[in-house]
């Protein structure tokens, strides 16, 4: 994935509907001072500092921050504010509950995380000694949480929506790696119409290591459920334990690191219940797989021979292949 480098808002105009944002969402914001957090390709976002504290502002981009088209509706702020609402009831110190929703501009204003408080990924690629060894199962106890939950009151609402999960997962990585790998393309559609036609919890969608914040003291919060909807939990199983698999083939030459990483996947695992890990789990993991290293989300940390290894993995569990065994074979 290319972040777009060319024709994009001068700071002062995305400063502005920051501004415009938190005024709108009922807050003074004539002491406020902004900052633009980067790292995300879906949405504009800024902290604002004010004399009360701190606040969060992300304005949802209609087209994606990337070289190649990448739309999405961006009042998919309204599920992903009742997304967080959603978890926040469940496990409310896990999760940030949303300040305000502003859907004429496509904004949504949320608590500010302590600092400092890096995503899991940054910790993980810069900082791996300071990974906590209790957050594999710990992720893994939220998700059965969420995925045990009675999704019912939930229909109807903007989380009773797949088109979000079709805009941001299925046709830009599943439908995508059918093409690029038409030898697969039969099994990858099967996968799609499981994702379409399970519905059985609220699903986070996109629950990977860097929507997830690490708090000083070691305590988590978990954001960024633009893609959150009443689905199929093996999205959230797979999209986590794919990221690790990634992580363990960055580190896979050193020895207390990689140690770390096969102890996180084995700990994730174990604490997701039946519902969270179907059969399909390792060939959803192989399309996550391909996805990072040759599809339109790649991870850029990897060697080229890393990334032919990592190749081989996916096509494997596309093709059949045990989920245990591969992790055994290539990240022993």
């Amino acid at each position: 994935m290319t972040p777009l480098v060319d024709e994009q808002p001068t700071k002062a105009a995305v400063f502005t509907m920051a501004r415009e944002i938190l005024e709108a969402s009922g807050i003074d914001s004539s002491h406020a001072r902004f900052e633009q957090i980067t790292g995300g390709v879906s949405s504009s976002t800024h902290a604002a500092h004010l004399p009360q504290g701190g606040v969060v502002i992300k304005q949802a981009l209609e087209q994606l921050n990337v070289a190649e088209e990448w739309k999405a509706n961006p009042t998919r702020v309204v599920a992903e504010a009742e997304g967080l609402t959603w978890f926040n009831a469940l496990t409310p110190e896990y999760v940030p509950r949303p300040i305000a929703v502003v859907e004429p501009l496509f904004g949504l204003v949320l608590p500010m995380a302590p600092r400092p408080s890096p995503d899991m990924r940054t910790v993980l690629l810069d900082n791996p000694e300071s990974f906590n060894p209790k957050w594999p199962a710990l992720l893994g106890e939220i998700l059965a949480i969420w995925h045990g939950a009675d999704y019912r009151p939930a229909l109807g609402t903007a989380l009773d929506d797949t088109s979000r999960l079709i805009d941001l997962r299925i046709n830009p990585f599943y439908l995508d790696i059918a093409r690029k790998w038409p030898q697969h393309a039969t099994r990858i559609r099967q996968l799609t119409e499981e994702l379409l036609g399970v519905k059985s919890a609220v699903v986070h969608g996109d629950f990977t290591p860097k929507n997830v914040l690490c708090l000083p003291g070691g305590d988590i919060w978990i954001v960024d459920t633009e893609v959150c909807h009443i689905g199929n939990p093996v999205l959230d199983s797979a999209s986590m334990f794919t990221h690790l698999i990634l992580k363990g083939f960055h580190y896979r030459h050193d020895p207390d690191i990689a140690q770390v990483l096969r102890l996180a996947r084995k700990q994730f695992l174990n604490a997701l219940p039946p519902q969270s890990t179907p059969e399909s789990l390792a060939s959803h993991v192989g399309v996550f797989l391909a996805v990072r290293v040759v599809g339109r989300a790649t991870v850029p940390y990897l060697s080229e021979a890393t990334q032919l290894d990592v190749v081989s993995m996916a096509e494997a569990l596309l093709s059949g292949a045990n989920l245990e065994e591969e992790c055994q074979k290539w990240l022993a």
